[in-house]
């Protein structure tokens, strides 16, 4: 029997101008990883930047910031959402974030903004500390 750890932390990814520092979106990342909280407890929005996130470390950084098992969890969830993703508000829908990429996988032939590299490359500082 397993046991399923409930994730005390709020949600802050459920409202509206909720400021979500690299480091509260690593550590859900984390959680995630873990199988503390679900892929479906989180919004598309988060999730999708998850996703260039992770993508750009590992294809950009060769770094993984999540396991495989987990980003391939991630893009089906992803690419079994995508009729839902607009109406959610993603933003990059067919350019940075592709349909054909999410159902294989991965996030190839794609040039990412600057804000993503940014952001990603703190998550890969604060996971090399934690590797200290």
């Amino acid at each position: 029997m397993s046991i399923r750890v409930v994730d005390n932390e709020p949600d802050r990814t459920q409202h509206k101008g909720a400021c979500l520092t690299p480091e509260f979106l690593y550590r859900r990342m984390q959680s995630l990883d873990r199988g503390e909280i679900a892929l479906e407890s989180l919004r598309l929005i988060p999730l999708t930047n998850i996703y260039l996130f992770c993508s750009y470390a590992y294809y950009e950084k060769d770094v993984s910031l999540l396991s495989d098992g987990t980003f391939d969890k991630l893009c089906k969830y992803l690419y079994d959402m995508w009729e839902f993703m607009e109406a959610e508000g993603v933003w990059h829908l067919g350019t940075l974030i592709l349909e054909d990429n999410l159902k294989a996988g991965t996030c190839l032939r794609v040039t990412y903004p600057p804000a993503v590299q940014v952001i990603a490359d703190m998550m890969i500082e604060l996971k090399q500390l934690e590797d200290l």
